[in-house]
């Protein structure tokens, strides 16, 4: 959603400079703005997630062997409302907002119509052009009114009046374009985008646009400077307007000095323009069409740079030194410290990890007090094989659900779970494939062994699109448990999602994670069948 309305405010905010500051043809200028506004209308940020596509995430994990109890930062607190609360939610309010707005102004027209139709004084005049004309004293100007029949209603006064061949005219170029199609669009954009002043303006713009481009075509069916002659004298009459938003006026009291302008110095598209216009399109649908998740990834790959160990035989005395020198402190070594050599490979350890890291890796206390760093061996040592760890790490898989119904739809997931390490040059793999059922959109915990916690969040999309938010925690202790990834996968009903954690497991030194699942629209009734059908 910040990527939505951030990247649509700098593509309104340019395409609004363009129009006011750029000399170009009132067509270049309409074209970037219709694009900005179906921007606002089109949420592409969106719809680009639901693209179909076979799901692999894979996160880079730090140092995998940071699964064995290493000592965490989690801090649990109450959550606020305001901070339940995302900007997707406030979005969708204010857009329930619009729709009521619009819906309301909607009402108005129609009754105004009503009012328009039911005149015992309105008078059918001529056709013109396959066009009905009529006139009524509701009516201060010329309107267009209608879509698939549109009328043009003018007002009383001017059925006499020696501007009427430039009002009608102008209004038939309006209906040969659908313009009131679009005038309709433009009403709902402002409505939804209420509280958006960028969209209001963008929307004024748009209309005024309209207007000049029917001056201009309407201009073309007149001798040189007829038309010219006759807008201005009806805009130094100073005739009330009729705009109702859905329908399109001849005369406008606002922008009639940039109307006249135009048609004065006859701007049009040069090169320039047309190359202008292309790049801020091909801009804007890129950015607005560029997944998030690999900005996040971008930005996750910037905050994770952190100090990186890599050494062969090596005293810890060393190590202690050269991590020292990284945080500037004070290097204070018991006396006592175990004097072999040792190996090390850390890659990218983030500050505030990096003395736990330190201190399951070599066995040894790492610990910051002050502006100094205590290195000392601990307390009866702690063992680095972790291959009893592994095969232990998912004995039992557990998880619960709400009671659901046997009409209940939700999606039938089959999983299948891989950890791994390499250890003495050999590969040790533990592997545990289960089935389970969820409702949409309600979250379902996953525990598996005593070491992992899955949270699941499945959401239905269009067609046989699924959304897959997933929460992987590591369980530090009963109470207490560190959150290491949230992605998101997209896939289709039937096809794999892949979550990888860790190295690739032929060079890994440390365990790494494989989470598959296939998930499946069905309904709860439908377990047992689908437990008979082999993962694909």
């Amino acid at each position: 959603m910040e990527l939505f309305l951030t990247s649509n405010i700098i593509i309104t905010s340019i395409t609004i400079l363009y129009c006011r500051y750029i000399k170009s043809s009132v067509v270049s200028k309409l074209i970037l703005s219709k694009f900005a506004l179906i921007c606002w209308l089109l949420p592409l940020t969106l719809v680009r997630d639901y693209l179909p596509q076979e799901v692999a995430v894979n996160i880079q994990w730090l140092s995998p062997i940071m699964t064995a109890e290493t000592p965490s930062f989690t801090v649990t607190k109450e959550l606020s409302l305001f901070e339940s609360i995302s900007l997707s939610d406030i979005f969708l309010v204010t857009s329930i907002i619009g729709f009521l707005l619009f819906s309301i102004q909607l009402i108005k027209h129609r009754r105004w119509l009503n009012k328009l139709q039911k005149d015992s004084h309105s008078e059918f005049l001529y056709d013109y052009q396959g066009i009905a004309v009529r006139s009524s004293k509701h009516i201060n100007n010329a309107l267009l009114i209608g879509y698939s029949k549109p009328t043009i209603w003018i007002n009383p006064e001017l059925k006499n009046s020696d501007s009427l061949d430039i009002i009608l005219q102008h209004e038939f170029v309006h209906a040969r374009n659908k313009d009131n199609y679009w005038l309709v669009l433009f009403e709902i954009a402002k409505s939804i985008y209420w509280w958006n002043p960028l969209v209001k303006l963008l929307v004024h713009n748009l209309k005024e646009q309209l207007e000049t481009r029917c001056d201009y075509k309407a201009s073309l069916f007149f001798n040189e400077g007829i038309y010219l002659k006759k807008l201005t004298n009806l805009i130094v009459s100073n005739m009330p307007v009729s705009d109702t938003g859905f329908s399109s006026a001849a005369i406008s009291n606002n922008s009639n000095i940039r109307r006249l302008k135009y048609l004065k110095e006859k701007q049009t598209m040069n090169q320039f323009s047309r190359i202008m216009i292309g790049l801020l399109i091909f801009t804007g649908v890129i950015t607005l069409t560029f997944p998030i998740s690999s900005i996040k990834a971008m930005a996750e790959e910037n905050e994770l740079q952190g100090i990186s160990l890599n050494f062969d035989n090596i005293k810890i005395e060393s190590i202690s030194e050269i991590v020292g020198d990284y945080f500037n402190l004070e290097v204070i070594i018991d006396d006592e410290i175990k004097k072999e050599l040792v190996s090390i490979n850390l890659e990218n350890i983030p500050d505030e990890k990096a003395l736990q890291v330190l201190t399951k890796i070599l066995n040894v206390s790492f610990v910051q007090k002050g502006k100094q760093l205590i290195v000392s061996n601990l307390p009866g040592g702690v063992s680095q094989d972790t291959s009893k760890e592994i095969s232990t790490l998912i004995p039992t898989v557990q998880y619960s659900i709400d009671k659901p119904k046997p009409n209940d739809i939700g999606v039938f997931l089959d999983f299948n779970i891989k950890i791994s390490e390499t250890k003495e040059d050999a590969i040790r793999i533990e592997e545990k494939q289960f089935q389970m059922w969820s409702h949409f959109d309600k979250p379902t915990a996953i525990k598996i062994g005593d070491r992992l916690e899955l949270d699941l969040t499945i959401k239905e999309g269009s067609e046989d699109h699924i959304l897959i938010e997933s929460k992987i925690y590591l369980i530090i202790s009963l109470e207490e448990k560190e959150l290491i990834a949230t992605p998101r996968l997209f896939t289709t009903n039937g096809n794999l999602a892949t979550i990888e954690m860790g190295e690739a497991v032929s060079s890994s030194k440390h365990p790494s994670f494989k989470i598959e699942m296939t998930p499946r629209k069905s309904l709860y009734s439908e377990i047992e069948k689908l437990k008979k059908k082999p993962t694909e």
